[in-house]
């Protein structure tokens, strides 16, 4: 039967109209390209001869890339699926995804795919090709997340449940805050002083004396991170 599918159970399913394509997540079958006029049924396996071959049969999600591809949430890692080479491309912990079960998948307003796994929270940027990776540290409630448990609200705002309860994660303000932090910190002379033991006020121009050649500086820089500062001496 062309209309049968070889799996237990479908995990996602994206529609590629161009090509009268469906393309199911299966969960041990790899990926499954359905053409929904023919009835013709093709699949996408792990090939261990084949390093651009698909890297796990069990593919947990789907999401489109720009009409060029797919993005594939699997049991081993992250994978990119060029439509124009039908060739596959893997993400994994070597590359910085924080583990390589991935349960859920979502996208975010910027295109950053947030990635739900068994053991933290990742962020894969497809522009930069960098991951930022969370766990419990930074303040999730889960390690492990469920199987296609997650929904982007229309406020941008991201529901991912876990093992453990439902985290909401907010991508406008972890960009604020790290665009925040790449900002360098503000820089305070705190004290000048000369050879014979002067002290100058800061608020007022400083005249030395043409034999008053060597100074100390000193100026502390403030973290934005920590409630901390660090101190530098300058000597001239």
């Amino acid at each position: 039967d062309l209309h049968s599918f070889p799996t237990r159970r479908s995990s996602d399913l994206e529609p590629e109209g161009a090509n009268n394509t469906f393309w199911i997540g299966s969960d041990g079958n790899g990926l499954l390209e359905l053409n929904y006029k023919t009835g013709m049924l093709k699949k996408n396996l792990p090939d261990e001869a084949n390093p651009q071959s698909i890297s796990s049969g069990y593919v947990n999600g789907i999401i489109p890339y720009e009409k060029k591809g797919l993005w594939l949430a699997t049991r081993y890692g992250l994978n990119y699926f060029d439509f124009q080479t039908h060739r596959f491309k893997l993400f994994s912990e070597e590359n910085g995804l924080c583990n390589n079960t991935i349960y859920t998948m979502e996208k975010d307003k910027d295109g950053k795919l947030w990635l739900g796994t068994s053991n933290g929270l990742s962020c894969y940027d497809p522009y930069t090709n960098e991951f930022t990776n969370y766990s419990k540290n930074n303040g999730l409630v889960n390690s492990e997340y469920n199987r296609n448990g997650t929904i982007a609200l229309a406020n941008g705002w991201i529901l991912m449940g876990g093992t453990e309860g439902i985290d909401v994660i907010i991508p406008d303000s972890i960009k604020y805050r790290r665009e925040t932090e790449k900002k360098p910190p503000p820089l305070v002379i705190t004290f000048f002083k000369s050879p014979d033991s002067s002290f100058y006020s800061l608020t007022d121009p400083i005249r030395l004396r043409h034999h008053q050649n060597n100074v100390v500086i000193s100026f502390a820089a403030g973290s934005r991170s920590e409630e901390r500062r660090v101190g530098k001496e300058c000597r001239s």
